[in-house]
């Protein structure tokens, strides 16, 4: 699933998370969740987005129950 954010300049990026690892905040204070996609040390890639993991969790929540009303 596709969801929409905003990188650290405030551009939008489309994010694909059905590849997604985890996302997290490292640091109470971090201005930046990290989204993990891919699982092999050296080759998973970060992406930096402005939105908070319950920001993320929520879209991904709410885009699974309209899936489920299908």
């Amino acid at each position: 699933m596709w969801f929409e954010f905003h990188d650290t300049d405030g551009r939008t990026i489309f994010v694909n998370m059905n590849h997604a690892t985890d996302f997290r905040r490292w640091n109470p204070d971090d201005k930046h969740t990290h989204i993990s996609m891919g699982s092999q040390g050296d080759k998973a890639r970060i992406i930096l987005v402005t939105e908070t993991p319950d920001e993320i969790a929520h879209l991904i929540q709410t885009e699974r129950k309209l899936v489920s009303q299908q």
